[in-house]
């Protein structure tokens, strides 16, 4: 039997990346539904006869931001967020020769060496997600901004000092542990979808694609739910407009952002384009029903000031 390798896409084109097939705008978007920033509230839509409480879609939310700050605007964070790939890729490259498993006399049938791999895969994931981390921080903070128009994070070395200067190292670390759960998950899920398909179908291109395609899949679904979270604990308090009342509350930790976020079922927020609903707590008006608990807006003007 051929020998048994990962797919490197398969590792690293998902929730690893954190959203980078979608390009910068689709990133801004989904960032700011993440953490919270809903401008509109839902309209009440029929799908199939069904009736459900829809919100717009990505594009006429990023059409939205557009309008208010222009072209230019919907680049927010992306400095940050090159310099942050650039780390990490760099870091994982590095970790991945070092701590690197040789083939010879391993077989798609070795789960022992199966294991190994991707105990390596997680080491690698794991360090280069940790040293690059802080440059998502300062990403996801400078893409916040847009709810509360606030002018904090603007040049990469002014939220370096921002940050240092307010929460210390601790503050660059923000929402890192929520983020590498969602990793290993990722990761573990991926790679026994690969493995399964190349031990029972071998090793050929159709198989390495599929079997990737589908890990993808099933494991963005796991591992999505703890981008929220992170996302969420990283602007939490952290004086910014939607870290604070009304768009949330304060959260001891990730563990209590979790459970509060799955108890209002916003856990997959932000991880659909297209045919995107409403899904937390409703109360009934007239029979039909109305969001609970949730707080829609501020909606800017175009060209609103910064404070």
């Amino acid at each position: 039997m051929k020998n048994f390798s990962f797919s490197r896409w398969s590792l690293r084109g998902g929730s690893l990346t954190g959203t980078r097939q979608n390009g910068p705008f689709m990133h801004y978007c989904k960032t700011l539904v993440q953490v919270g920033y809903e401008p509109f509230p839902p309209v009440e839509s029929w799908f199939f006869g069904s009736t459900y409480l829809g919100l717009p879609n990505m594009f006429q939310y990023l059409r939205y931001l557009k309008s208010v700050d222009g072209f230019s605007g919907c680049y927010r964070g992306l400095t940050a967020r090159l310099c942050g790939s650039t780390v990490s890729a760099c870091v994982y490259n590095t970790l991945s020769k070092k701590v690197s498993i040789s083939e010879d006399h391993t077989t798609d049938s070795d789960v022992p060496s199966f294991l190994k791999k991707t105990a390596v895969e997680i080491v690698c994931v794991t360090g280069s997600t940790i040293v690059a981390h802080p440059f998502h921080v300062i990403a996801v903070r400078t893409m916040a901004q847009f709810v509360g128009r606030e002018t904090i994070y603007q040049s990469l070395w002014g939220s370096i000092c921002e940050i240092y200067g307010k929460e210390g190292i601790k503050g660059f670390f923000s929402g890192v542990i929520p983020r590498l759960v969602g990793d290993i998950i990722y990761i573990s899920i991926s790679a026994t979808i690969v493995y399964i398909a190349c031990r029972h179908f071998g090793k050929s291109k159709l198989t390495d694609q599929a079997g990737s395609m589908t890990g993808n899949m099933v494991a963005s679904s796991f591992s999505y739910p703890f981008q929220v979270v992170s996302n969420t604990i990283i602007v939490n308090n952290s004086g910014l407009a939607v870290g604070c009342a009304p768009h949330t509350r304060p959260f001891y930790n990730w563990v209590d952002a979790y459970r509060s976020l799955k108890y209002e079922k916003q856990l997959k927020r932000g991880s659909s384009l297209v045919g995107r609903a409403y899904t937390g707590p409703t109360y009934l008006v007239n029979g039909r029903p109305r969001p609970y608990g949730f707080y829609f807006g501020p909606v800017h003007l175009p060209g609103a000031s910064y404070k």
